[in-house]
C-alpha cells in the first residue's frame, strides 16, 4: 500500500476504528488453529498454500471492521442520488 493516502480516511472512520486496534472485533470474528485432515482439491489447496496432510493452518475472520459498511453506505447514497437525477422514480 505504498500509494495509500491516510488523509483520505475520514475522522469518523478513525474514531470508529481506534478502539478496535489489536482485536479481532466482536460477533462471529475468530482465529482458529487447524490441522489439514484431508485434501480434496490439490489445485485449490496449493493456491492457498496447503501442501500436505498434517499441515498446521491458521484461519482468521475479522470482517471489514466497519470499512465495508462505510463503503456500502457511500455506494448506496451515490446510486440513489444518481437514480433521482435520472428520474428513475424510486419509492
Amino acid at each position: 500500500m505504498l500509494n495509500a493516502d491516510p488523509s483520505k480516511v475520514s475522522m469518523r472512520a478513525k474514531k470508529r476504528g481506534l478502539p478496535q486496534l489489536g482485536t479481532l472485533g466482536a460477533g462471529n470474528h475468530y482465529a482458529e488453529i487447524q490441522v489439514v485432515d484431508e485434501i480434496y482439491d490439490t489445485w485449490a489447496a496449493s493456491r492457498m498454500g496447503i501442501e500436505m496432510k498434517g499441515q498446521i493452518c491458521v484461519m482468521i475472520h475479522s470482517g471489514s471492521r466497519g470499512f465495508g459498511h462505510q463503503v456500502a453506505t457511500g455506494i448506496v447514497c451515490f446510486n440513489v442520488g444518481l437514480l433521482i437525477i435520472l428520474g428513475a422514480g424510486i419509492v
